[in-house]
């Protein structure tokens, strides 16, 4: 793992998904899916380290069968998961048969896609490959990974066609609520590289340009209704005040998100929404109690 990580952290958050009972409904958290698929060195990170994670996982299983992975897939919040053998390949199938309303026209699932194939190499001693094959963000009804020990197109190929950043704006406004259940432990996990010392200033410039592309997206949703929706996206609660023109947010993050990298990177999406939307700069304070962080922002008035 990268350097950056911390191994307790990492692992406590593995187990919590490999050895507890599957939590539904489980909403599918969306922040790791739409980082992973802003560039094609992007989606190679989500499979690389999907896959040193799927290894994790079947360390931690003790080789126990498949039975802990697709406890991982049920507990990530996309949907119950089929898995179903067929002579040398091995096809997992999400058995949640809704298609996804937004629409981006690429496979999005890197993530997993390395976190399976990681786990089933670990597990046959052999280097296995996946690619996702069908996605409910490109219209299908459900998703699908087909695993074989077969050299595949892996996503620095076609597969790594990147949806625009308007797609990642549609994926904040089409967020269905915090994630639930053990999808929390999955959430953090899943983006722990992003979060870190190489990674974070790159991550958060993007999270920067999210916030301002909200801002001038949709001018007819409400300033309070765009924070809402950023903060259900990000799972942190917030609290809103208007006077004379000004706007104060204030953020409370829980127990289990509340690092620096994942606020650092969180604030960026909200200090870039209210700097477009107020046309204003924005002063913001943070405070930690308990280990759990405070973030108050403010613009200035007349605006």
């Amino acid at each position: 793992m990268a350097e950056y990580l911390t191994k307790d952290l990492e692992d406590l958050l593995i187990e919590d998904l490999v050895l507890g009972i599957p939590s539904y409904p489980a909403t599918e958290p969306m922040l790791h899916t739409a980082i992973y698929n802003t560039s094609a060195p992007m989606k190679r990170l989500a499979y690389s380290y999907g896959f040193s994670v799927g290894k994790e996982i079947s360390v931690i299983s003790g080789g126990k069968g498949i039975l802990h992975l697709l406890n991982v897939l049920d507990n990530s919040g996309i949907g119950r998961k089929l898995y179903m053998p067929a002579g040398d390949v091995a096809i997992i199938k999400s058995s949640t048969k809704t298609g996804h309303r937004l629409q981006t026209g690429a496979m999005m699932h890197n993530y997993e896609a390395g976190l399976i194939s990681g786990y089933l190499s670990a597990y046959t001693s052999k280097t296995i490959n996946t690619i996702e094959t069908h996605c409910r963000y490109s219209g299908a009804e459900f998703c699908q990974f087909v695993s074989n020990d077969q050299d595949q197109e892996q996503p620095d190929g076609a597969q790594a066609a990147v949806p625009p950043m308007g797609k990642m704006v549609e994926m904040v406004r089409d967020s269905s609520g915090a994630p639930q259940g053990k999808a929390k432990s999955y959430f953090l996990l899943s983006i722990l590289p992003v979060l870190g010392k190489q990674l974070i200033s790159e991550s958060a410039g993007l999270m920067l340009a999210l916030g301002e592309r909200l801002a001038v997206s949709e001018p007819r949703l409400q300033r309070t209704e765009a924070l809402a929706r950023l903060a259900s996206f990000f799972d942190i609660s917030h609290q809103v005040r208007e006077k004379e023109g000004a706007i104060t947010v204030t953020l409370k993050y829980l127990p289990y998100n509340s690092t620096s990298g994942f606020v650092e990177l969180s604030t960026k999406a909200f200090i870039g929404f209210l700097s477009k939307s107020f046309k204003s700069s924005v002063r913001l304070s943070k405070a930690a109690r308990d280990n759990v962080y405070t973030v108050r922002m403010s613009t200035k008035s007349g605006v």
